[in-house]
C-alpha cells in the first residue's frame, strides 16, 4: 500500500495540492481553497483512480484521466 501512498502524492502534486497534514489520513490544500482528504492506509485497489477524480471534481476539469 505504501506505492498507492507515493502515487497520491505524485498525484497531488501534478495538480497543484500540497500536504497539509497527516494522521490517520492525508490531507492535501490547494491554493484555490480545494481541500482533498485520502485514507494513509488505502485498501481499495480504485484508490489512485478515485483520487484522480475526485481532484478533477474539485478543480472542474474535463480532460481525460492521465494514465499512469
Amino acid at each position: 500500500m505504501k506505492d498507492t501512498n507515493k502515487e497520491i502524492f505524485k498525484l497531488a502534486k501534478l495538480y497543484g495540492y500540497i500536504l497539509a497534514r497527516q494522521a490517520k489520513h492525508l490531507i492535501f490544500k490547494h491554493p484555490n481553497g480545494a481541500v482533498l482528504v485520502t485514507s494513509k492506509s488505502t485498501k481499495d485497489r480504485r484508490a489512485l483512480r478515485n483520487t484522480e477524480r475526485e481532484i478533477r471534481k474539485q478543480l472542474k476539469l474535463t480532460a481525460p484521466p492521465i494514465d499512469m
